[in-house]
C-alpha cells in the first residue's frame, strides 16, 4: 500500500523525501511549503555550522505536504497558476521564430493577372505621348499647376519683403528654370558668367532668353511656399513640401505601368548648412539629401520622400520597413499586378510577410541577423 494516497503533510523535509523514496512507481510529485503558524518560532536554526551542501535540513518553517502529480498536471485551470511561458507564447507572433519548409516557388504569368495589367496601360502611356517633343512631354509633369504654385508663392513672398514692384508670369518662369536646367550638365565655374562677354564664357542661348539682372531677381524672391506657415509646421522640409507632393501626383497621373518597381535611395548633392542634409561615406555623393525613391527599372520614379533624420515614430518597425509601406502607400497599385525589389537595408522577414499579406511579391537580399535561423 502506498505511504500516501493523495497528498501528505510531513514536518521535515529530509522525511518527506524519504517517503518518497519508499514509493515503487515512477510517479512524479510536487512538493509544497505551506505558511507556518504565526506563533511558531522560526529564527533559530537546527543543526551544527559544517553541515554540507548535501546534507538536507531536518525541519522547514511551516509543514510540507507532498502531492503526487496528475497526468493531466499540464492543462491548468486557474490562469493564475499558469506558467510563464504559457503567457509568453500569447505575445506577438513576430517574436517567434518560425517554422521554415523547403518547397518550390509557384509562378504566376501574364495570363493570370487582370484584363487591365501594367503592359496595357504602358502602351496607353506611349500612344498618349507618342509623336511629343521632349518639352511637351516635360510639360506634362512641369503643367500649368505646377507654375501657377509657384508664381503664387514668389509673389506673395515678394509682398512680404516689401518688394511690390516685383512681378512675373509664367514665360518668365519657364526662361529661369531652363536656365537652371541648362547649369546642370553646362557647368562653369561661376553663375554669373553665363552672361559673360567672353568668347570661352558666355552662352548665346541664356543671353538671349533672359538677362542676367531678371534673372537673379527671379532667384532671389523665388519661393514654394508660405512663409507664415513655417511656425507651425515640424516639417523640416516645409520649404520645398508643396512641390514634392504636387511633383508625385503628376508622376502617377498615367497610373502605375511597370510590373517590377525597385526602392532604394538617391541622393541630392548639397554642400549648404540644413538639419538633412546627410553624409553617407562610400557613395560617389557623400554630402546631400538622403531621397528615397520608389522607381521602374527603367527609372520613372513614382512616389519619394526627402529623409528629414530620425524622428519619434509610433511604430517600432525597422526604418526600412516604414519606407517601403509608405512608398507604395502613396502609390495607386493593384498589389497583385507587381513585383518589389529592394536590398538587404530594407529587407526582412516581417516585411515580406507583410507584403504578402498585400498582395505583392517581394525579392530582395537580406542580412544574416534578420533570417530568423532559416537554414
Amino acid at each position: 500500500m502506498s505511504v500516501f494516497r493523495a497528498c501528505k503533510n510531513f514536518i521535515g523535509l529530509e522525511e518527506a523525501v524519504n517517503a518518497i523514496a519508499q514509493e515503487e512507481s515512477d510517479q512524479e510529485y510536487d512538493v509544497v511549503i505551506l505558511p507556518p503558524d504565526p506563533a511558531m518560532v522560526t529564527d533559530e536554526e537546527e543543526g551544527e555550522d559544517d553541515l554540507q551542501p548535501s546534507d538536507l535540513p531536518r525541519e522547514v518553517p511551516g509543514i510540507l505536504e507532498v502531492m503526487r502529480r496528475r497526468h493531466d498536471s499540464t492543462e491548468w485551470e486557474d490562469s493564475d497558476d499558469e506558467p510563464l511561458d504559457n503567457k509568453r507564447s500569447r505575445q506577438d507572433s513576430r517574436d517567434l521564430v518560425p517554422k521554415w519548409r523547403q518547397c518550390m516557388p509557384s509562378y504566376s504569368t501574364s495570363s493570370q493577372l487582370p484584363d487591365n495589367t501594367c503592359s496595357s496601360r504602358k502602351s496607353q502611356v506611349i500612344n498618349q505621348l507618342q509623336g511629343l517633343s521632349p518639352v511637351e512631354i516635360f510639360e506634362k509633369i512641369f503643367d500649368d499647376e505646377v507654375y501657377a504654385m509657384i508664381i503664387r508663392n514668389t509673389l506673395l513672398y515678394a509682398g512680404q519683403k516689401n518688394r511690390h514692384g516685383f512681378e512675373i508670369d509664367q514665360d518668365d518662369m519657364r526662361r529661369f528654370l531652363g536656365v537652371l536646367i541648362l547649369s546642370g550638365y553646362h557647368k562653369l565655374p561661376r553663375e554669373r558668367q553665363y552672361w559673360s562677354y567672353d568668347e570661352d564664357l558666355g552662352i548665346p542661348l541664356v543671353t538671349n532668353s533672359i538677362s542676367r539682372n531678371r534673372f537673379l531677381d527671379i532667384k532671389r524672391n523665388l519661393h514654394l511656399v508660405d512663409n507664415s506657415l513655417a511656425s507651425a509646421s515640424q516639417d523640416k522640409m516645409f520649404k520645398v513640401r508643396p512641390l514634392c507632393d504636387i511633383l508625385m501626383q503628376k508622376f502617377s497621373q498615367f497610373g502605375v505601368f511597370h510590373e517590377d518597381i525597385s526602392i532604394d535611395e538617391s541622393m541630392i548633392k548639397y554642400y549648404g548648412h540644413h538639419s538633412s542634409k546627410q553624409f553617407i561615406r562610400g557613395k560617389p555623393i557623400r554630402f546631400g539629401y538622403k531621397n528615397w525613391v520608389a522607381a521602374s527599372s527603367d527609372g520613372y520614379s513614382y512616389s519619394f520622400d526627402l529623409y528629414c533624420g530620425k524622428t519619434a515614430e509610433i511604430s517600432k518597425a525597422p526604418l526600412g520597413t516604414r519606407v517601403v509601406k509608405s512608398l507604395l502607400n502613396k502609390m495607386p497599385t493593384i498589389p497583385e499586378e507587381h513585383t518589389v525589389y529592394f536590398d538587404n537595408f530594407f529587407t526582412s522577414c516581417d516585411l515580406l510577410r507583410d507584403l504578402k499579406e498585400y498582395g505583392y511579391k517581394a525579392t530582395g537580399t537580406i542580412r544574416d541577423n534578420r533570417t530568423k535561423k532559416i537554414s
